[in-house]
C-alpha cells in the first residue's frame, strides 16, 4: 500500500487510526524479535529498547485517537470564537449597523444562520436585535418579523426608524397594538411621514396620536412632517410621559404640540418651523438647560431679544432673526460650535451682536452655501472673525460655486498681518462637499502659505459625498502637502457636518486616508 498516498487522502482522525494500526503491527514484530533466539546479545538489547519505545508511543497515540473520537466531529472544519468573544464581535457589528440609516437591518439574521454555535450566541445576545426599519411601503406580511424582533430584543430598548408613514389611517397596514408596542419599546425614534399634498393630517387616525402614550425608554425622537399636513389640533400635547427624553426634533410641528413642563430634562431641540417671540421666551424659561439648538427657518417677529440659554454649546440657524433674538454674547456664554448660512444677513447680525462683547468660547464655525445670494463684501467676513478670536476649526459645507470659496480666502489677502491677527488659533480647515477647482486650490494654498510663514501649520480635511467628488486637483496635491500639517481625504457618511472630536480622533466615523506632510 502507498502510505503517502493513503495519508494525503484521509482525514485527521483516520490518519491517527492508520498510524495506530501500523505502530501496533510494528510493535508486534519488535516483540517477536525480542523473543527470538537467533540474534546476538547486542541485537537483542536493541530490539528490546525499540519494543519499549514503540509500546509507549502506541499508548499515547491510542489516547489521542480516543480523545479525538469523543470531541466535536466538526472541529477544525470551521474556526469560531468562544461565546463571550463572539458576543462582543456581534455587539460591535450592531453598533456599526446603527450608524447606517439606509441599509436593511438583516445582520442579526445572517449571524444566526451561520451555524448552531453562532445561532446560539446571536439569540442570547439580545442587544443585536434592537434595530428596526419599518417601511410602510413594504410593511404588509411583516407582522411576524416585528413580533420576532420584539421577542428577541427582550428587555433592550429598540432603535426604530419609520418610513412613509401615512398622514391618516394606518390600521390596514399594521395593527395599532403592534405599532404601539414598537413605539413604546423604543429608545430612539426617527419617523418620516409621507408627503400629503393638499390633504391635511387626520390626527385622531394618525400615528401621531400614539405619541400621547407612555414612553419609558425614549431618549431621542425626530419627527419629519410636511407643512401640507395642515394645522395641529389645538389643546393636544405629545410626549407628556417621556422622562428620559433628551433630544426632540419637532420638525414642522408647532412648539405648542408638546408639554414643555414635562420635558424639563431636554438638552437638544431642533425645529423646521418658524418660532414666535412667545416660543423663544418659553424655551428660555422652561428649557434653559439646552446645550444644542437647531432652528432652520424663522418667522418675522418683534425681535424682543428674549433668548437666554447659558448652557448652549451648539447653535445652528439659517436666518439672522435667530441671532438677533439674543441680547448679547453673555446669553450664550458657553457656545462652542456655530453653524450658519454664508449670507450677509446672518454675518452682519452676528457681527453686530458680538461687537461689544466678543464670543471667546466659540471654537468651531461652520459656513453653509446659500444659493441665490450675491458675493459678500470682504469687510463682512473680516468683521465677524474679529469677534471670534479663538476659532480653531472652520468648516465650509456644500459650496458648489468655486467663486464663492475663492472670495472667502481672498478676504485675508489684503494685509500681510491680517491672517495672523484675525485667526490666531486656526488649526483645522474642513471642506465638506465643496467644489474645489484650480482657482479654489490656489486660493487655499496662498492662505495656508501665509499661515505657514508665521511658523504655524493647519490640518486640512476634504470630505465628499463619494470618493471621486470634490477632491483637490491631483497635480497640486504635492504642493498642498508642503503647507499643511496633515491632509485627510475621505467620504462623509452623513449630510450633517462632523464635530471636531470626530475629525481629530482619527476620523472614526469617516472613510479617510491620511496623507502625512512631506
Amino acid at each position: 500500500m502507498d502510505t503517502n498516498a493513503d495519508i494525503a487522502s484521509i482525514s485527521g482522525q483516520e490518519c491517527f487510526l492508520l498510524a495506530k494500526d501500523k505502530l501496533a503491527a510494528f510493535s508486534s514484530l519488535a516483540s517477536a524479535a525480542v523473543s527470538s533466539c537467533d540474534q546476538s546479545d547486542i541485537q537483542h538489547e536493541q530490539f528490546r529498547k525499540l519494543s519499549v519505545a514503540t509500546s509507549s508511543s502506541l499508548r499515547v497515540l491510542v489516547a489521542l485517537t480516543n480523545a479525538l473520537a469523543t470531541d466535536n466531529p466538526k472541529r477544525g472544519l470551521f474556526a469560531t470564537a468562544p461565546p463571550s468573544v463572539l458576543a462582543e464581535i456581534l455587539r460591535a457589528w450592531q453598533a456599526n449597523d446603527l450608524s447606517s440609516t439606509d441599509s436593511s437591518p438583516t445582520f442579526p439574521f445572517v449571524a444566526a444562520a451561520v451555524n448552531k454555535h453562532w445561532r446560539s450566541v446571536a439569540l442570547s445576545t439580545s442587544c443585536i436585535w434592537t434595530r428596526v426599519v419599518f417601511d410602510f411601503a413594504r410593511a404588509e406580511r411583516r407582522h411576524e418579523y416585528f413580533k420576532l424582533v420584539l421577542h428577541r430584543s427582550k428587555t433592550c430598548p429598540i432603535n426604530l426608524r419609520i418610513l412613509g408613514a401615512p398622514p391618516s389611517a394606518y390600521d390596514e397596514t399594521v395593527p395599532s397594538e403592534l405599532l404601539l408596542q414598537l413605539l413604546t419599546s423604543a429608545s430612539h425614534i426617527d419617523i418620516h411621514f409621507r408627503y400629503a399634498g393638499l390633504h391635511d393630517m387626520h390626527f385622531d387616525d394618525s400615528i401621531l396620536a400614539l405619541f400621547q402614550a407612555d414612553f419609558p425608554f425614549l431618549e431621542s425622537i425626530e419627527i419629519h412632517t410636511s407643512r401640507a399636513h395642515g394645522a395641529f389640533p389645538s389643546g393636544t400635547r405629545l410626549l407628556t410621559s417621556a422622562p428620559r427624553l433628551c433630544y426632540l426634533g419637532a420638525g414642522n410641528l408647532p412648539l405648542t404640540a408638546f408639554d414643555m413642563d414635562s420635558l424639563r430634562s431636554l438638552t437638544a431641540f431642533s425645529s423646521e418651523r418658524g418660532l414666535s417671540d412667545e416660543d423663544y421666551a418659553a424655551i428660555s424659561s422652561k428649557w434653559s438647560g439646552l446645550s444644542s439648538l437647531t432652528l432652520l427657518p424663522s418667522r418675522d417677529h418683534s425681535e424682543r431679544k428674549s433668548l437666554v440659554l447659558p448652557a448652549l454649546t451648539s447653535l445652528r440657524c439659517s436666518r439672522g432673526a435667530v441671532i438677533t433674538s439674543f441680547q448679547s454674547a453673555e446669553h450664550f456664554s458657553c457656545l462652542r460650535a456655530l453653524d450658519i448660512l454664508y449670507t450677509s444677513n446672518i454675518l452682519d447680525a452676528l457681527s453686530a451682536l458680538l461687537q461689544s462683547s466678543p464670543c471667546v468660547s466659540l471654537q468651531e464655525l461652520t459656513l453653509r452655501e446659500s444659493f441665490g445670494n450675491g458675493p459678500l463684501p470682504q469687510t463682512c467676513l473680516l468683521a465677524l472673525t474679529k469677534t471670534v478670536p479663538n476659532i480653531q476649526l472652520i468648516r465650509l459645507h456644500g459650496f458648489l460655486f468655486s467663486k464663492t470659496v475663492s472670495e472667502f480666502f481672498e478676504a485675508w489677502q489684503q494685509e500681510s498681518t491680517t491672517t495672523l491677527t484675525l485667526l490666531p488659533n486656526i488649526a483645522t480647515l474642513v471642506f465638506e462637499r465643496c467644489t474645489i477647482d484650480v482657482s479654489v486650490a490656489n486660493s487655499v494654498l496662498r492662505f495656508l502659505q501665509r499661515i505657514r510663514e508665521r511658523r504655524r501649520s493647519v490640518d486640512v480635511v476634504i470630505l465628499s459625498r463619494s470618493g471621486t467628488q470634490s477632491q483637490f486637483p491631483l497635480w497640486l496635491e504635492t504642493r498642498l502637502r508642503q503647507v499643511v500639517g496633515r491632509l485627510t481625504v475621505g467620504t462623509s457618511r452623513s449630510d450633517e457636518p462632523k464635530c471636531t472630536s470626530e475629525l481629530t480622533s482619527g476620523g472614526a466615523s469617516l472613510i479617510t486616508c491620511t496623507i502625512p506632510r512631506v
